[in-house]
């Protein structure tokens, strides 16, 4: 089978890539190297991911460039998308929402679009807990103490990354395409 993966230079991203390749499956991989975590790791990731001989392409580039989506969904026959790829940070959020606007939901709904157009039948969207902002609490228990709380202080931080989860349904769903929306925790303390 023929999968892409968004953010496949990354720690998560990267593993994917190399666990797809290992069960034979070809893998594309797109990201820009952002330097929110080390390009020089990254790049690390992406030589150990081609060590393996495998049918793996790497394209460097944005997911806001509809230019890029487009051309690379249309050029291969994906059988699934695995949608890894955002700016990550609650506090970096903050303090340039536009950017991470741009990323998390203009990037997500250029994906899932184009995935759309172009026959991709599946869809795999990771989202992190950092899209509920910092609460030890689970922000989505709203009998816990401080979830209004929680969500009026970072109002403009969930509209930019709230968003995205909100995508799925939207752009796929409601298209009847199988998608998965996953949301990745830490592993609780020992």
């Amino acid at each position: 089978m023929n999968f892409l993966v968004t953010g496949g230079a990354g720690f998560i991203g990267s593993h994917v890539c190399e666990r797809l390749l290992q069960a034979g499956h070809a893998v594309w991989a797109l990201d820009d190297l952002n330097l929110f975590y080390s390009p020089t790791i990254k790049q690390r990731n992406l030589e150990e991911i081609k060590s393996l001989g495998r049918p793996f392409t790497f394209i460097h580039g944005d997911l806001t460039d509809i230019t890029i989506v487009r051309d690379l969904l249309q050029k291969v026959r994906f059988d699934q998308v695995i949608h890894l790829a955002a700016r990550a940070g609650v506090r970096p959020s903050l303090a340039e929402p536009e950017l991470y606007q741009q990323v998390n939901v203009v990037g997500t709904a250029n994906i899932l679009e184009t995935a759309r157009r172009n026959g991709v039948k599946k869809i795999l969207l990771a989202s992190s807990s950092s899209v509920y902002g910092v609460n030890q609490k689970n922000a989505l228990c709203r009998g816990r103490p401080g979830f209004l709380h929680h969500f009026a202080l970072r109002r403009q931080q969930a509209r930019v990354r709230g968003a995205r989860p909100r995508l799925l349904p939207r752009l796929w769903h409601g298209r009847r395409r199988p998608a998965v929306l996953h949301r990745l925790r830490p592993a609780p303390a020992a």
